[in-house]
């Protein structure tokens, strides 16, 4: 395929989504995107409530104003832009290895000639069924996390038509499952996390239920980043275990979950009644 970029700046845009309240990842992510993806051949833009991206050249800021939350914050972004696919980041998605331009370009190809829908980067999880010949494969229409909130391509379109007003984050993932089950829609994903992906980036995202995890302090040591970490909580090495112990299945994620919740309950960071709300 043609691996000339050209004809497809204008039809895709990367959208990094975030808030000024995590204003703290940006500098870290622009370290890892300079690095990783130096020629990155489409327009970022970083979504923000009043504050500007630390480098306009390199990721233009959209300020939504006030907010209020990722969705109706991800709804204003999206239709600001004249982009019919949108390549979704999070602020927290530092990258840690080199961008498979290659690979990445073929993809974007691919679904602009097909129509596809959606397209996972991350393996995490897996697609059901693999496609012969291809480094990818389909999730089909039952599938547990079929769209969700990882690195992928969205047809523009598709993303606007699930975003809910007023949503978070976890929300989203939990709600589009049912919202794209009885439609047709086209879902891809990677199906190898080897040496050849298309995109890596550091282990467990840098935050996770508002706190740094362990991937954010072993990619800050390893780049060696100068980054003030003061401000919020360090992830325990029990959450990170507990945690990682929950991505190997449901019944081990619902483990995961409600030892977490029972801490927090112990420490005083949510009543009885908040244990079990996601």
């Amino acid at each position: 395929m043609n691996k000339n970029p050209s004809n497809l700046y204008n039809k895709v845009a990367i959208i990094v989504s975030s808030y000024d309240g995590f204003s703290d990842c940006w500098e870290p992510f622009l370290y890892g995107f300079k690095k990783y993806w130096p020629h990155c051949e489409f327009q970022a833009y970083l979504i923000t409530n009043f504050k500007k991206s630390p480098d306009e050249g390199i990721l233009k800021s959209i300020q939504v104003g006030e907010d209020k939350g990722w969705a109706s914050n991800m709804k204003k972004a999206i239709n600001s832009i004249e982009a019919e696919y949108i390549f979704y980041l999070q602020e927290d998605y530092w990258l840690n290895k080199k961008i498979n331009r290659d690979e990445l370009i073929d993809i974007i190809q691919e679904m602009i000639r097909y129509d596809w829908d959606y397209f996972r980067l991350i393996p995490s999880p897996l697609p059901d069924k693999n496609i012969e010949g291809k480094n990818y494969g389909r999730t089909l229409p039952k599938s547990k996390y079929r769209i969700c909130l990882q690195a992928a391509i969205w047809k523009k379109s598709l993303l606007n038509e699930i975003l809910f007003e007023n949503e978070s984050g976890w929300d989203f993932e939990l709600n589009s499952e049912l919202r794209v089950r009885d439609k047709l829609i086209s879902s891809f994903c990677v199906n190898s996390g080897s040496e050849n992906a298309i995109m890596s980036y550091c282990e467990g995202t840098a935050i996770r239920k508002a706190k740094w995890t362990r991937g954010a302090l072993n990619y800050i040591e390893d780049e060696n980043i100068v980054l003030d970490i003061s401000k919020r909580e360090i992830e325990s090495r029990f959450e990170t275990h507990l945690l990682r112990l929950g991505s190997k299945s449901l019944i081990m994620k619902i483990f995961a979950f409600l030892i977490l919740r029972s801490l927090q309950y112990s420490k005083g960071q949510r009543n009885f009644i908040s244990i079990f709300k996601y």
